[in-house]
């Protein structure tokens, strides 16, 4: 927690916080941002949990790409796509 303060109060954090346009392919999932693209091969993603309102998707053991659920814009058909999707591609879900 002292750290992710720190990281707050050190100036501009848009990158990390703030919309970001989420796409997932069955290679990849592409995160954009204002300022940049950053791209994770799903091999990269070491684990994954899923809350009633969130997703956890790690690529490390103390990162993760958290995705909240009541944000996406999506239909139930595709919700429900995007959790196959999830499910077939990460190797140790939680």
């Amino acid at each position: 927690m002292k750290r992710a303060k720190k990281l707050l109060a050190e100036g501009d954090n848009s990158g990390y916080l703030g919309k970001h346009e989420i796409e997932f392919t069955n290679d990849e999932i592409k995160s954009t941002v204002p300022q940049s693209t950053s791209t994770i091969n799903w091999k990269g993603i070491t684990r994954f949990i899923e809350t009633d309102q969130y997703y956890f998707l790690y690529n490390s053991a103390a990162s993760a790409l958290i995705i909240p659920k009541f944000k996406l814009q999506i239909s139930d058909a595709e919700k429900a796509e995007l959790d196959k999707l999830i499910k077939s591609k990460v190797i140790h879900p939680a």
